[in-house]
Formats: structure tokens, C-alpha cells, sequence
């Protein structure tokens, strides 16, 4: 059941002989059989994912063109950041604005009618202040292949050893065997005969040319363990691109058609306290219809026999930076709409229902 007002305190005891309602400026005195209430209003609530991307360049970068003749389309380390999503939703809360005292015969009113007005459910959140979290994606080792081959070699060093028999002096070799690390060119080329002997290993699959040909589930499998064990060593190569994703939530209780400073993003740092105006981020709120706004204290529209309902107003919804549009959203504010007006003693003889996070009609019946 959608709640139609925000109640403050109820009295309910005897009925008095008809109902009336009146804004709550002009009541001097709450007195028995009575109800205070309020009318809603729409605040926006703006969730923006954050993407920081950092590409390192593979350890075997200078040899990609050497044993793929591949190019890297980057070869140096760099960090940016970017708005990945933004999604938007509006949230009723309390317009204080709009209070509004309904008394007299509020045991006539129809049963439904009533838990509408004095239900709570829908506006027991304030504003929400800003968010965040962090989801991390990095892998704990940068590269966790280098080869499947020995990282260290034996080399053979020859020496030469004179030696005098007889007069005669002769150059004796002596080979000495020496351990040592392979250098980053050869551990390069070990990676570029890997790629290759995967590469063939996927084709000899999928051609069906080995003696065995493995199962429907066990193909799918061996196949995609190839492809990430293959991209494992390409990135050695091309190198890596690492993203850090964050979430930051932004309220705002528009009052007017106007632009809201939300924050300020660059590319370079991401969120910052303050930067130029071209990085600063607003949520912009546009009108998409015409509604004329009726004065609460017109005494030829509100009086002690009509009960005050909204049209919420239709409104564009716009995340701007440098006036370049970056999401949009229609949606229905009822801060931007108008008042409307019902006989109050509709209340007693059919079914009013009404929107609570609006404040709008939906249907009487």
C-alpha cells in the first residue's frame, strides 16, 4: 500500500460533524479528533561508479616486435581514471512546507482512505550523505607467467693453460662450467616459443587432429585454459591493464530549475576537492512541461473543504561536465508540480488512492 502523507501525531477521539482540513500556519491550536500531516517532495540520489585504470608495460615489451611482430599499442606505465556508470533514482521525504491539519468526523473516513494518511512507511530515511567503496581487481602477482622453461643456464667458459715440456710450450684448454641467469632477451624468446606451441596446441583441438578427440565439456575447458594461459604470456608482452573500481552516492533535494555542483572529476587524479570549472561535475534539472504552481494561501483555491493532492511536474534529469551530457533520466518531481485539489468528504464515500512518494492521484474508485 502506497502512504499518501508523513504523519506527525494523531488525535482521534470523538467525531465531530464534518471534516476540514487547513494548513497548519493558520491553527492557533491542535485540538482533539484531528490529524497533522505532510505533503512529500522528491529527492534525487545519484550513484556514480569510478573506474581507475593503470596499464604497465609488459617486461618483455622491447622484444614484441622482435619474436611476435607484434606492436604494443602502449609502452609506457600510466594512470587515468573514468565514470564507468551512473545510475539515478528519486526517494520521497518530507515537505515541511506543506503541513496540513485534517480534523473533525475522522471516523467516517473509509478504512483505506485512513491508513494512507497515517501510515509512516514511506518517509523514515533522511538525506543519505556520500558513499563509498572500493572493489579491487588487481591480482596479487603482476605477471604469473614468465616461462615454463629453466630460469638459469650453464655456460661453458674455456681458459687456456701454457704449459713448457722440452722446450716446447704448448696452450693447454681448461672448460669451465658456469651457472647463471638467463637474460631478459632469452627469457623473451623462451615466452614467444610458448605462445607459438599453445597456439598449435589449440589448432591440433579444435581440427579434431589428435588420436583422442575429448568431450563436448572437456573441449569447451581445455580450450579456455589455453586461451587464458595464452593471454598470461601476451601480456608479458603488450603488458596489462589493472582497474580499481570505486562507488561514491550523492543526494540532492532540488528546489528550482537550476544546475546543482555535484563534485569535481578529473581524468588524471579523479575526485578532488576543488579544479577548474571544466571538471567540475552537475546535476542539472530541466522542465519538460509547463505547470502553473498554485499560491497555498489563494483563499479561492484552498479552503477548509478540499483536500490538497499533487501533479507532480515531468522533468529532465541531466549529469553534465563541460556541458557535455554524460546520463539523463525522466522522471517526476513533486516539488516541481502543483497543488490540486478533492471535495474532502470524498474521503467518507469512495476509495481515494494516492501516490506516496509523489504525492499525485493515481485513482478514485
Amino acid at each position: 500500500m502506497k502512504p499518501l502523507l508523513f504523519l506527525i501525531s494523531i488525535s482521534l477521539f470523538w467525531s465531530c460533524s464534518s471534516l476540514k482540513v487547513e494548513p497548519i500556519s493558520n491553527v492557533k491550536e491542535i485540538k482533539n479528533n484531528s490529524i497533522v500531516y505532510q505533503m512529500p517532495q522528491n529527492e534525487v540520489e545519484i550513484t556514480f561508479e569510478l573506474t581507475k585504470s593503470k596499464f604497465i608495460p609488459g617486461p618483455f615489451a622491447e622484444y614484441t616486435q622482435e619474436f611476435l611482430e607484434l606492436s604494443p599499442s602502449k609502452t609506457e606505465e600510466n594512470l587515468y581514471w573514468s565514470i564507468s556508470d551512473i545510475k539515478l533514482q528519486t526517494k520521497a521525504v518530507v515537505d515541511t512546507s506543506q503541513t496540513y491539519l485534517l480534523s473533525g468526523a475522522i471516523d467516517k473516513i473509509i478504512p483505506y482512505n485512513l491508513s494512507q494518511i497515517v501510515s509512516t512507511q514511506a518517509f523514515g530515511e533522511n538525506s543519505k550523505t556520500a558513499e563509498s567503496y572500493t572493489s579491487s581487481k588487481d591480482s596479487k602477482l603482476l605477471f604469473p607467467e614468465l616461462t615454463l622453461k629453466q630460469l638459469i643456464i650453464e655456460d661453458s667458459k674455456t681458459s687456456y693453460k701454457t704449459v713448457t715440456v722440452d722446450s716446447i710450450t704448448k696452450k693447454i684448454p681448461i672448460v669451465n662450467k658456469v651457472l647463471r641467469n638467463k637474460t631478459t632477451k632469452e627469457l623473451a624468446k623462451d615466452a614467444a616459443k610458448i605462445i607459438t606451441k599453445i597456439r598449435k596446441r589449440r589448432f591440433r583441438l579444435i581440427g579434431g587432429l589428435n588420436e583422442k578427440f575429448p568431450k563436448k565439456d572437456a573441449l569447451k575447458l581445455m580450450l579456455e585454459e589455453l586461451d587464458k594461459k595464452e593471454q598470461y604470456y601476451l601480456e608479458l608482452f603488450m603488458g596489462k591493464e589493472i582497474k580499481e573500481t570505486s562507488v561514491i552516492t550523492v543526494s540532492i533535494l532540488p528546489k528550482a530549475y537550476e544546475s546543482y555542483l555535484l563534485f569535481y572529476f578529473t581524468p588524471e587524479k579523479g575526485i578532488v576537492n576543488q579544479s577548474s570549472e571544466k571538471n567540475a561535475i552537475y546535476l542539472n534539472i530541466d522542465r519538460t512541461n509547463h505547470l502553473p504552481k498554485l499560491d497555498l494561501t489563494d483563499k479561492y483555491k484552498v479552503d477548509s473543504k478540499s483536500l490538497p493532492y499533487k501533479i507532480p511536474e515531468d522533468v529532465r534529469i541531466s549529469i553534465l561536465q563541460n556541458k557535455k551530457n554524460l546520463f539523463e533520466q525522466y522522471s517526476s518531481l513533486a516539488q516541481f508540480g502543483k497543488l490540486a485539489f478533492l471535495p474532502i468528504n470524498i474521503l467518507t464515500k469512495m476509495k481515494v488512492d494516492i501516490d506516496g512518494k509523489t504525492g499525485g492521484l493515481n485513482i478514485i474508485e
